[in-house]
């Protein structure tokens, strides 16, 4: 949630943008965010695929199916992107769009707070029952 505030505080600098604009910003990407970021780690997965194919192809190297797709895994922990040798366009963009993409959601994990479902708010007790909380 915090993530999302910031972004749209960054908006929010962009002079001429009115409060209704950013409003219907907001409540847009609240609704895509998550499929953006589903979609881009697809597209991520695909394309290392596809990129790690066609390098060891033109290297003349046979890997299976398996070393690629961990290979592939690995770009979202920065482990398997340096290659030496020239880089075809899917495997170059999947480089760079598998670890922005593994930080995002790190980076919106941990400032959305621990538990958002856990935290206190108002609470009714039936009688003779005691509400413990971990607050």
């Amino acid at each position: 949630m915090r993530i999302k505030k910031t972004v749209f505080r960054l908006l929010t600098a962009v002079r001429g943008m009115s409060r209704s604009v950013r409003r219907r910003v907001r409540r847009i990407w609240g609704k895509v965010e998550w499929p953006v970021i589903g979609s881009a780690i697809v597209l991520a997965l695909v394309l290392g695929l596809i990129g790690f194919s066609r390098f060891f192809t033109a290297l003349g190297e046979s890997r299976s199916a398996w070393d690629v797709f961990y290979l592939t895994l690995q770009l979202f922990v920065l482990e398997s992107g340096s290659v030496s040798g020239p880089v075809t366009w899917e495997l170059q963009v999947a480089r760079f769009l598998a670890p922005t993409v593994a930080a995002y959601t790190a980076v919106a994990a941990l400032l959305s707070g621990p538990c958002r479902h856990m935290r206190p708010g108002p609470q009714r007790i039936a009688a003779g029952q005691v509400a413990a909380d971990a607050w």
